[in-house]
């Protein structure tokens, strides 16, 4: 070998023996950069701004661009004390985070709370979206672990997240009281297939999708998240969708409004979901689709629970809906519940119309008591699957034997049982702690056998064991 070739071939190994070794760094703010968006046009691909405490405001701390960078941008202590303020206005609009290059899910945005914030009107259509955070232009960065609140859209949607065209991950963020104009209060989808997972939307409000609005096929998937109290100034308290098959999977969609139609979600303009393992109660509406409200859209729904909704029927149909229902229950809605366009799918493929049970509908609990129908060891329960988004709960602590809940265990629990099963009187508050003899059910046999054990002449209650 020439040595001008082995100077050559020594010079190649030294460079990738060098750049193997280089090290991402780490840059701090304020300690390295005055500015969050100082601290990320000092990095490279790879490299992570750590931002220290505190209140963040002003130029640099808002309308936050990472320019196509893969670059973690993460919090010390989390969203609790890290503020981003972007004190937008109609008048003086600014968001708390602009991506727009293209960036992947290398880009990240963890920990932080995003407040403050007003859509710029920077959109295609001249309307101003994405209150706290705007995805454009394909991109796709990873958003977890933020408090996004009290953000608004002026112009068509996304108080809290707008996305189009873009497929961003949006995980474990609470996602609060921001308002749209138009759609997605919380989340708005244009065009766009994102990820929405484990989040905790509550409180947003629109005209449309007081949730999450999806429009234009706009496939997202929501799994796995609390989808609660927000409102629809005409439909779809939790979700609206128009042209899009979304996949909504193991959500709690409950205490949503909407004023006119689908209190909990409205599909329309040939929106086909799957949606599946999701509990759907206590949504109201003064109009039609209390639960569910379809409009020109068939939607699939197995393994789910539609109960204790408010308008006039559960689920509405208009121009061709046909939804299709497997292994569901509907059961306690106000206007009715097989009723409408699902009224002959009532008792076939796996469906019914049962009580739940839910741990305590009044405050939010949809846990499932253990006698619940919709458990998958039930006998009532012929598909053997969990049905709705949560499984068993609250009987833990609850004392064995004592009915009435009042920590004690006496003849008033006998009373308390006799006029349950006798007279249709309030449920026992456990049904587990109240099945005496354990054999499944509370009936006749734990009356005689709580009669006894009082008394002194029986054995203790089984659930004592």
């Amino acid at each position: 070998m020439k040595l001008s070739n082995l100077i050559l071939s020594l010079s190649i190994i030294i460079l990738i023996v060098a750049v193997s070794t280089v090290k991402s760094a780490t840059i701090d703010v304020p300690a390295d950069e005055p500015t969050i968006q100082a601290g990320i046009n000092a990095t490279v691909a790879g490299d992570t701004v750590l931002v220290a405490d505190g209140t963040y405001i002003g130029d640099g701390n808002r309308d936050i661009d990472f320019g196509g960078k893969g670059v973690v941008l993460k919090s010390e202590n989390g969203p609790e004390v890290t503020i981003i303020d972007c004190q937008g206005t109609e008048a003086n609009p600014h968001r708390g985070f602009y991506f727009h290059s293209g960036e992947d899910s290398s880009a990240v945005v963890d920990g932080f709370t995003i407040q403050g914030g007003y859509g710029l009107p920077d959109d295609p259509s001249g309307s101003s979206v994405g209150g706290g955070i705007k995805c454009d232009s394909a991109s796709s960065p990873l958003i977890i672990h933020n408090i996004i609140s009290g953000n608004s859209a002026g112009g068509f949607g996304g108080g809290g997240i707008s996305c189009r065209r873009s497929n961003p991950t949006i995980s474990n963020n609470t996602i609060s009281e921001n308002v749209a104009f138009f759609g997605g209060g919380g989340i708005f989808c244009w065009h766009s297939n994102p990820t929405i997972s484990n989040n905790n939307i509550s409180g947003n409000s629109a005209r449309v999708g007081g949730g999450i609005y999806c429009f234009f096929s706009s496939n997202a998937t929501i799994s796995n998240n609390a989808i609660t109290e927000n409102a629809a100034s005409f439909g779809g308290g939790a979700i609206s969708c128009g042209n899009s098959d979304p996949t909504i999977s193991n959500n709690n969609i409950s205490g949503n409004s909407a004023t006119s139609t689908g209190g909990g979600f409205h599909f329309f303009s040939n929106s086909n979901p799957f949606i599946i393992n999701s509990t759907i109660s206590r949504n109201t509406t003064s109009g039609s689709g209390s639960g569910v409200s379809l409009d020109g859209s068939s939607p699939s729904l197995e393994n789910c629970i539609i109960a204790f909704n408010e308008g006039l029927d559960a689920i509405s149909c208009i121009l061709g809906s046909n939804p299709v229902l497997n292994c569901s229950d509907v059961y306690g809605n106000i206007g009715g519940d097989w009723v409408g366009c699902i009224a002959d799918q009532a008792g076939i493929n796996g469906n019914f119309s049962l009580d739940p049970l839910f741990c305590d509908t009044s405050s939010g609990d949809f846990q499932l008591d253990a006698f619940s129908p919709c458990l998958a060891a039930s006998p009532f329960n012929t598909c053997g699957v969990l049905i709705g988004a949560l499984g068993q709960g609250c009987d833990a602590g609850y004392i064995c034997a004592d009915a009435n809940g009042d920590s004690q265990v006496n003849v008033g629990d006998v009373a308390y049982l006799i006029d349950y099963y006798f007279y249709s009187g309030t449920s026992p508050v456990s049904l587990v702690a109240s099945d005496l003899n354990c054999d499944g059910s509370v009936n006749i046999a734990d009356i005689t056998y709580l009669a006894a054990y009082i008394n002194g002449i029986g054995a203790a209650p089984c659930c004592q064991e």
